[in-house]
């Protein structure tokens, strides 16, 4: 994602190194979340996940909040670098691959923001 929003190499390898200093920096200082690793914190276990009458929508609201997550970065990027050749979104009456791309981009920020008020 940060190479569509700041197109350029060395500004994203700055901004991710800088992330990950400051996610250690904060992990060193003692700052924990469930959201970050629960299985660490003790707040799943093996028999949560793998137990035939496990409550498992927890589970699979984080897997369709990073799914969502990771189409919106996809389609984000699919719109930064598109091809100039199809510049507008419809054509003959149907959407256009940027089109789409918009489409799926609010599709997924919708899933991905009710999906993070279900788990906070």
């Amino acid at each position: 994602m940060l190479n569509a929003v700041l197109r350029d190499k060395y500004l994203v390898y700055a901004v991710s190194i800088a992330t990950g200093v400051g996610i250690y920096y904060i992990y060193g200082q003692g700052y924990t979340h469930w959201l970050y690793n629960p299985a660490l914190y003790q707040l799943w276990t093996y028999n949560d996940l793998t137990h035939p009458l496990a409550d498992h929508a927890r589970l699979v609201t984080h897997r369709i909040y990073f799914l969502a997550l990771t189409i919106a970065c996809l389609s984000l990027a699919h719109l930064s670098f598109a091809r100039k050749a199809a510049g507008s979104f419809h054509i003959k009456g149907r959407l256009s691959n940027a089109g789409w791309s918009i489409l799926l981009l609010l599709i997924s920020l919708i899933a991905a923001l009710s999906t993070a008020f279900i788990l906070t």
